[in-house]
């Protein structure tokens, strides 16, 4: 039997969900003033809301409706930065399994004039080793021969960042044969 106030209940609840859909994360504050009431009661309904499994909890005072870490991170750090392959992933643009799948590589470009001290522009091989790591810079046609057999080059660019070094970033678009 549904009473009254339990029925007020639900329909204040569900105009509170309605309300909460309007923010990627919200927090106390938030829910004071869509509730319009003190914080101690605005703690005691995301207690109940998260009990009753209906927001999740992202951190201390930050909660959201939505399953989606990319909207999540993008609202819990100001500012975000969400790199290329982030995005490619988040699409699943990178799903090779399928016939016709796509896959982005990003590289060094041996076009790069200047990194850490040294120029791949120069160098016979493109090959650095510094402070324990191996970089290799690879040109244009590399990235093709080594993807050849499997992937069909579809497009090839490369982008200059100037600072805070001078790096040229291959990126190379492939796609599985159909």
């Amino acid at each position: 039997m549904i009473t009254l106030t339990n029925q007020k209940f639900r329909i204040n609840r569900i105009k509170l969900i309605k309300e909460l859909e309007k923010y990627p994360l919200f927090n106390t504050k938030i829910i004071k003033d869509i509730i319009k009431k003190d914080r101690k009661y605005a703690k005691l309904v995301l207690y109940r809301l998260k009990k009753d499994g209906l927001i999740i909890k992202i951190e201390k005072n930050a909660y959201t409706l939505y399953n989606d870490s990319v909207l999540i991170a993008g609202n819990l750090v100001w500012p975000c930065y969400l790199s290329c392959w982030t995005a490619i992933r988040y699409y699943n643009l990178t799903d090779l399994n399928d016939e016709g799948g796509f896959y982005l590589n990003m590289s060094f470009s041996r076009k790069t004039i200047n990194f850490i001290n040294f120029s791949p522009i120069a160098s016979p091989d493109g090959e650095l080793e510094k402070h324990g790591i191996h970089y290799h810079f690879f040109e244009d046609k590399e990235m093709a021969q080594i993807f050849d057999k499997k992937l069909t080059l579809i497009s090839q660019e490369i982008e200059f960042i100037k600072k805070p070094v001078e790096l040229g970033l291959l990126e190379s678009l492939f796609q599985k044969p159909k």
